[in-house]
């Protein structure tokens, strides 16, 4: 994330989920849309805004197009090899798929990496071969094609690189794998290689925005490009041991002993301390007059409430029923966890355990308490 409001969007293409945040589709309009007002003479956004707007999109578009293609044949070629691919996530470098470590190997990784770089290969083949076939036809049609191929060849030249998430750090990262008979290993290897040439980007892209016409915008670009690329490494590293220990931990194993409950007519402003007091999303248990448990109240239940009404209102009217929370059971591992709760749409599940109180626990308190558990085993 680059910016402290960055939101993700998700959508499903072809089965497969894919994510990109706002300031990557900012950062590509940009980046297109200021290297089309420079690039050859340039198209002038103020005498020729129809044409510069309409050039602008169809790059964008073309662009995005080529990034998702590049990631269909990767996760097709995963697949077909048997690797569980969970998610691909759009960068202005390409794309990062993730995937399950279980179902990989430094073979797989290798072919993978191998045919999706072959694919970019032909996509700087065709684009650029298109730009030159329309290198003499009107600023509107050329210009645009010759940004296109540029950036397409310019994201086939950072693919190869060998840094995670990159196919040639992929690459390199199997190499490693292989060598030292540790995918941990592998990670640590590609991942040092890709913050070293995170800082280069940046740094080159910095001197960049100094130099006049077009290559300002491909140094913004280029800054970008850096910056998605630690954040995405640093993604790449903890996913990879996140799934390495929560493979291991059962809910069983991290589920608090003790209890937090409260009567459903008691008022919210009497639970608003523990509610707002922590960082992991506590998730309080409701029980109504019998007992029994009828809901649970977190932070977010308060949205849509107002504060002169938290010492009248009871957490009862604002809570998450029980019949639409996911019920997981103790033996379930947190990474099969924490996929549940995605596949539910909550953020918190209800833990059964035999002959012990049922535990509301939401996702963030999955993730913490997995990682006080990996602080612990160092």
């Amino acid at each position: 994330m680059l910016f402290p409001v960055d939101p993700l969007l998700r959508l499903r293409i072809l089965g497969t989920l894919v994510g990109i945040r706002i300031s990557c589709l900012v950062g590509f309009l940009v980046v297109i849309g200021g290297v089309l007002s420079r690039i050859d003479g340039g198209l002038d956004p103020s005498a020729e805004r129809g044409a510069w707007i309409t050039a602008t999109i169809v790059a964008f578009a073309a662009l995005l197009v080529a990034i998702t293609v590049h990631e269909i044949i990767r996760v097709k070629v995963s697949r077909k090899q048997g690797v569980i691919v969970r998610r691909v996530d759009l960068y202005l470098f390409g794309g990062s798929h993730e995937v399950i470590d279980d179902t990989t190997s430094p073979r797989t990784e290798t072919i993978t990496a191998l045919v999706a770089l072959t694919a970019l290969l032909a996509l700087s083949v065709v684009t650029s071969a298109t730009a030159y076939a329309l290198r003499n036809s009107g600023e509107s049609t050329s210009l645009p094609a010759k940004a296109v191929a540029v950036s397409v060849v310019g994201i086939t030249v950072i693919q190869a690189m060998p840094a995670l998430p990159l196919d040639g750090g992929r690459m390199f990262r199997a190499i490693w794998w292989y060598l030292a008979d540790s995918a941990p290993v592998g990670t640590w290897a590609a991942g040092a290689y890709a913050r070293v040439i995170s800082l280069g980007f940046i740094a080159g892209g910095i001197l960049l925005l100094g130099q006049r016409g077009e290559r300002a915008f491909w140094g913004a670009g280029l800054v970008i490009a850096g910056l998605q690329l630690l954040s995405a490494t640093r993604g790449s590293a903890h996913r990879s041991a996140w799934q390495s220990l929560s493979r291991t931990l059962t809910l069983a194993d991290i589920a608090p002993k003790h209890i937090r409950s409260v009567p459903d007519l008691t008022i919210i402003d009497d639970v608003i301390e523990t509610l707002v007091g922590s960082t992991d999303d506590p998730a309080i248990l409701v029980e109504d007059q019998s007992g029994t448990i009828s809901g649970v109240v977190r932070l977010p239940n308060l949205r849509g409430t107002r504060r002169v009404d938290w010492t009248t209102m009871t957490v009862g009217e604002i809570m998450t029923p029980i019949a639409n929370l996911p019920v997981l059971p103790a033996n379930l591992s947190v990474f099969d966890a924490v996929d549940a709760l995605e596949a539910s749409g909550q953020q918190v599940g209800l833990i059964l355990q035999p002959d012990v109180d049922p535990v509301a626990l939401s996702r963030t308190q999955l993730i913490h308490r997995l990682f006080e558990r990996s602080q612990e085993r160092r």
